[in-house]
């Protein structure tokens, strides 16, 4: 990942570092179920690391996203993507 912003950010390439790092890995599940008490918080959590991220979320709503729980993702997760690009959470 880089700071330019016409640069495609890496998801794989941060997640693969997290995934041989245990310290890493378990410091990132304890920070996401932290910040993640229910499902509810599981949507907004993602939605604040992807804005984090230097993303612009959009989010769509099954059935009035009654679960609160992140279904897909679109683009698909691992997608390059520059920064300020739209990214659309589905949410059931």
């Amino acid at each position: 990942m880089t700071d330019a912003a016409s640069t495609p950010t890496s998801a794989p390439a941060r997640a693969a570092a997290i995934l041989h790092d245990d310290d890493a890995y378990t410091d990132s599940l304890i920070d996401f179920v932290t910040a993640s008490p229910s499902s509810y918080h599981a949507a907004a959590e993602v939605a604040r690391r992807l804005e984090a991220a230097g993303f612009t979320v959009q989010e769509e709503a099954i059935l009035g996203g009654f679960f609160g729980t992140v279904r897909q993702t679109d683009p698909a997760a691992g997608t390059m993507l520059k920064k300020g690009s739209a990214v659309t959470i589905t949410i059931v």
